[in-house]
């Protein structure tokens, strides 16, 4: 596996130059990894699951708007599982169909501020994407059981839930009533 240290140490930085931004901005209520206070103002209330992932999926929709390089957008790990919890993180997937930048750039275009939680955001171009399992057949594996896309395509808006065969193999995906295996790659569909 290839040395990502250095990567991980930028991303921190970089994550840090935003919550910095938002607080000089007057957005510092979405700098912080804890929600907004209920209405009362003495109690913090955890968003819901499905507010969560009501806004993530805008928040897809809206990126793929401005940019046509999205390919897709997905969420992972808890929330992508369907068990995320008070204190869990939104884990978000953007495939492009190119990008250029390094690692460390890549977070700078695509601004998570509106995002109810905390989001760690993993950017890949579709070639990087489609050599994942190659390069890192752990996460690609963990992907393969835990994403639920958002946002497919350059046609239109996509709800899309995930749903495990019994076996747990292969992913598939209801889109607008139509179950359809994926591998990513629409072309092998």
């Amino acid at each position: 596996m290839a040395e990502r240290s250095a990567d991980w140490l930028n991303q921190a930085l970089r994550d840090l130059e935003q919550a910095e931004a938002s607080m000089e901005a007057d957005r510092h209520e979405w700098s912080s990894p804890m929600p907004p206070p209920s209405s009362s103002g003495s109690v913090l209330r955890w968003p819901s699951a499905e507010d969560v992932l009501e806004q993530a999926g805008e928040w897809a929709r809206r990126q793929a708007e401005g940019h046509p390089e999205v390919e897709a957008v997905g969420v992972f790990d808890s929330y992508g599982r369907g068990d995320a919890g008070v204190g869990s993180d939104l884990d978000l997937v953007l495939v492009l169909s190119e990008c250029d930048l390094p690692v460390w750039e890549r977070l700078r275009p695509w601004d998570t501020s509106a995002l109810p939680l905390a989001t760690d955001l993993l950017v890949y171009s579709r070639q990087e994407w489609d050599m994942l399992p190659e390069w890192n057949p752990t996460f690609a594996a963990a992907l393969q059981r835990d994403l639920r896309w958002l946002w497919l395509g350059q046609e239109s808006w996509v709800e899309a839930e995930v749903v495990l065969a019994e076996d747990a193999d292969p992913l598939r995906v209801v889109m607008q009533g139509i179950e359809q295996n994926i591998p990513f790659d629409r072309d092998h569909g």
